[in-house]
């Protein structure tokens, strides 16, 4: 009975003190690059657009190589696009004069990512990891620079006082709620990261994700053939605490 009781005591003490030497935690900060794939939306080709990100981590050893992270931050995904065509007025092409956009999305997100993954264990450690991604949409960073030109002699032509000879531009930022952009975006992450030793409690950690969503995050009823995914890179530096 004594030694019944005994073990009952030191086992939840044993299970405790692994835990804290498993468990370590910290905080990062970094960039995005992020873009699109977009399914009969606008028909224009996306670039990437960069962003930020900060994020804080937890990681529960499971042995002495396999883990289970989760990272909780802000980050931003978007994307951009350039576009200019020849000057088109009720189907008359006017060869010397031209319109164009420039147009660039950040959104910004709270997001959780939940990992399971491998690391070496020593003093310069690779960790290989992954798992899934869940987002909140917050809110949105719009450019907007629209221009047309309009050339003198194509201007005789057209023969409308209203349309101004020679470049017109608009320029304009605002920072939204956009209602066509759905609460929530989900989809799968890959990581990879390099974590060096300082000492036994502290480590300095390099890491790579990237973010393949998996959910239609364009939420405009009026167009619901169009499709937009989410695809972005982040690389963040950030130090490891342990206890």
């Amino acid at each position: 009975m004594k030694k019944t009781l005994l073990a009952l005591i030191i086992l939840p003490l044993s299970v405790s003190s692994y835990a804290q030497k498993q468990v370590s935690y910290g905080i990062s900060g970094g960039m995005t690059l992020s873009s699109i794939k977009a399914i009969d939306f606008l028909p224009v080709d996306y670039d990437f657009e960069p962003g930020y990100a900060g994020e804080l981590f937890v990681r529960l050893l499971l042995n002495s190589n396999v883990f289970i992270e989760g990272d909780l931050g802000i980050l931003q995904r978007g994307y951009r696009f350039e576009d200019e065509s020849t000057l088109s007025i009720n189907g008359t092409e006017y060869e010397n004069s031209y319109m164009g956009a420039d147009w660039k999305v950040s959104d910004s997100y709270l997001n959780a990512d939940l990992l399971f993954g491998y690391h070496t264990g020593n003093t310069l450690s690779i960790s290989i990891c992954g798992g899934t991604f869940i987002s909140y949409y917050l809110f949105s960073n719009i450019y907007d620079h629209n221009y047309v030109y309009i050339d003198p002699g194509d201007h005789e032509l057209i023969t409308d006082p209203a349309i101004p000879v020679g470049m017109n531009e608009n320029t304009s930022e605002t920072r939204k709620r956009n209602e066509y952009t759905s609460n929530c975006d989900l989809g799968i992450t890959g990581c990879i990261s390099l974590e060096y030793d300082l000492n036994s409690k502290i480590s300095l950690r390099l890491s790579g994700k990237y973010h393949h969503g998996l959910m239609n995050t364009y939420a405009n009823e009026s167009l619901d053939q169009a499709k937009v995914y989410n695809r972005s890179f982040v690389t963040t530096i950030g130090i490891v605490l342990r206890r």
